[in-house]
């Protein structure tokens, strides 16, 4: 083998070996909404996660005791401890806080981690979708101006692949929810709407699953109807508004006459 092939085939296990990392590391849209545990901006969707239902294990997995997990989609997420390390454990994987990414524009690191005070869910960026905790940064952080400032770990959760990146965050969502608030009524409604319509149109079952097809369907003629319009009317009001366009402008233009927004039950 060739000198010169050889350093090809050096130049591709190296980048077979790098951590994907860069490909899923949080947008700072996604990062300011797991801190605020809300939708900021509107295009960026949060989910609560149910914390009715808390669970412990001792010696969960290597060493570690979850002291606080919960199940959700058949996924263990919570928290888990082994002496002075804690972790953020999901789906039997676990992710050692003090080994956590910082997130470039949000390098403090976080303080330490109470889960019964944590606000768990789901945030939903572009296509990828991120395990988030969020938390008051410290106890600074639960009284007054100072709830601003706050605390959060991001795990991406797309694909089916096993172990993932932990990454963290700390700052301040004063001004984050600001600009959100600066989002006129329309444009919101329309962006929760048409982001449940997006929703739906990626959740197409198996067509043997006849009953939760029908349901699909449903939502997706009651959220889908009329956004296109609604978007069109939109962007002709807010032309010189370049916040608001910038928000209308991530959507299709054309999905209710898109063949994968036409299903019938």
């Amino acid at each position: 083998m060739g000198i010169q092939m050889k350093r090809v085939y050096l130049v591709l296990l190296c980048l077979l070996l790098l951590p994907d990392a860069q490909a899923t590391m949080p947008s700072k849209s996604a990062t300011n909404s797991c801190l605020a545990a809300q939708s900021v901006p509107p295009s960026v969707k949060w989910r609560d996660i149910s914390t009715k239902e808390i669970n412990s294990e001792d010696d969960y997995k290597d060493g570690y005791d979850a002291t606080y997990y919960i199940v959700v989609e058949g996924k263990e997420i919570g928290y888990a401890e082994k002496g002075e390390s804690k972790a953020i454990l999901y789906d039997r994987n676990i992710y050692p806080i003090d080994l956590a990414q910082a997130l470039p524009g949000f390098e403090v690191r976080p303080t330490e981690l109470n889960p019964f005070v944590a606000e768990w869910g789901m945030v939903m960026d572009a296509g990828s979708r991120y395990l988030c905790i969020s938390f008051p940064f410290g106890v600074l952080g639960q009284s007054g101006s100072f709830q601003m400032n706050r605390s959060a770990f991001l795990i991406p959760v797309n694909g089916e692949h096993g172990r993932r990146t932990l990454f963290s965050a700390s700052g301040n969502i004063g001004s984050s929810l600001s600009n959100a608030a600066s989002v006129p009524e329309d444009v919101r409604a329309f962006i929760k709407q048409r982001e449940g319509c997006e929703y739906f149109r990626g959740e197409i079952p198996d067509p043997s699953e006849k009953q939760r097809m029908q349901a699909v369907i449903r939502k997706i003629n009651a959220l889908c109807k009329g956004t296109d319009k609604a978007l069109e009317e939109l962007k002709r009001k807010y032309a010189s508004n370049t916040t608001v366009m910038a928000q209308l402008n991530q959507y299709e233009s054309k999905i209710e006459a898109h063949p994968k927004a036409h299903y019938s039950n």
